[in-house]
């Protein structure tokens, strides 16, 4: 592997399952505690405990007690094996790997919640392994952790896309549209996948770009020619199983996927085919160390998730706030102040208005760049009062 590569040894993915697993079993053991022994007095306390924690998980505290060997390492691990069945089971480790590819480009830890999961993540940050600096540690979703080799976040396809772009269009065999033509106007929309791009997956399902509210106005942005790359923290087959026959052939190759909390980037050829760009993983962390700042793209990023702690920031950040779009449920106090000004709402529904907008402007002003500082506030300004 790579000195570069963004995936984790497998050495240190053995060890960070353990430390992760270890946190799972004494999450568990504390709520078997908890329901064990609540007597009258505590009823009401063990009951704001419990509401933290998702009736799902609190459903395996039984199994667990009666047979813990189902939650050691192997078994969790196992229950994340399969991208297909891995939602059936809210108590998991999924280390995400690639065929034929030593190591693993993340790892995904589902199964403890609430403020527990922050006391969780303050005592693996102490951890030998954690504290080296080699890795990226963070919370996802209302019961998750996900784990990246250092460097490695949504940050990192957006840089790696200024760095490479003449190469990446030449890669996927791009080919301009009528109305836009990526090569020359260097135009791409990246956004996120949950929530932005299609709906957020339940315990059962991960919906499609298909049921998407944003699908049709992507496709018209695709068939103008427009480039759209999403940057998911979510496993990386999941992700394409969600695109993947979903969209015409004549325009899926106009789709990437950057999955794994940003360790893999993939595209679609015209067959619907899937291929991995190899010099993403093997060589973009140094890739984006060059000094230069690499091209000045027409790019804006969309997402959900506008938090300092969010799963979106990093990719905020990199496009910059002036190019961002919020389309979180609604706004918080913790959404960071630069967003706030950049909210549009409405989930994927938010971003099928803000790609009505692009593709109407693409209309209007053909092979020209799209998010110009006037286009951009215009678009802005026209999505909020519409």
């Amino acid at each position: 592997m790579s000195k570069q590569s963004t995936f984790i040894s497998d050495t240190h993915a053995a060890q960070l399952v353990a430390i992760f697993a270890n946190e799972i079993r004494a999450f568990l053991q504390y709520l078997a505690s908890s329901i064990k022994y609540s007597t009258l007095s505590r009823v009401d306390n063990n009951q704001t405990i419990l509401s933290q924690v998702e009736s799902a998980i609190v459903g395996n505290v039984k199994t667990f007690l009666a047979h813990p060997e189902r939650f050691s390492d192997r078994q969790l691990v196992e229950h994340g094996m399969d991208f297909n069945k891995a939602l059936e089971h809210p108590i998991r480790i999924e280390v995400r790997t690639l065929p034929e590819v030593s190591g693993c480009a993340q790892i995904a830890v589902r199964g403890i919640c609430g403020d527990f999961r922050r006391e969780a993540l303050d005592r693996i940050a102490q951890t030998d392994l954690l504290k080296s600096g080699s890795f990226y540690l963070r919370v996802s979703g209302s019961a998750s952790f996900e784990i990246n080799q250092a460097g490695v976040d949504k940050s990192l396809p957006i840089r790696y896309l200024r760095h490479k772009w003449p190469q990446i269009l030449r890669t996927i065999k791009y080919k301009p549209g009528e109305q836009l033509d990526c090569s020359q106007s260097l135009t791409v929309i990246t956004a996120d996948g949950d929530g932005t791009t299609f709906s957020g997956p339940s315990l059962s399902q991960a919906p499609t770009i298909r049921t998407s509210q944003a699908y049709p106005a992507i496709l018209e942005y695709l068939k103008r020619g427009g480039i759209y790359v999403i940057i998911s923290g979510n496993h990386l087959q999941r992700t394409v199983s969600r695109v993947k026959g979903m969209v015409p052939d004549e325009l899926i190759g106009r789709i990437m996927i950057a999955a794994n909390g940003g360790a893999n980037m993939v595209y679609f050829d015209q067959k619907g085919d899937v291929w991995e760009l190899k010099d993403y993983r093997e060589n973009a962390l140094k890739t984006v160390q060059a000094a230069d700042s690499g091209h000045d793209l027409d790019m804006i990023y969309i997402g959900d998730d506008g938090r300092q702690s969010g799963n979106d920031r990093e990719a905020f950040e990199a496009v910059g706030y002036g190019r961002s779009i919020l389309v979180a449920k609604t706004v918080t106090d913790d959404i960071i102040p630069d967003l706030k000004e950049r909210y549009v709402g409405g989930l994927e529904g938010g971003t099928r208005k803000v790609l009505e907008a692009v593709n109407q402007r693409i209309d209007q002003n053909p092979r020209q760049r799209v998010f110009t500082d006037e286009n951009y506030r215009d678009l802005i300004q026209g999505v909020q009062s519409g």
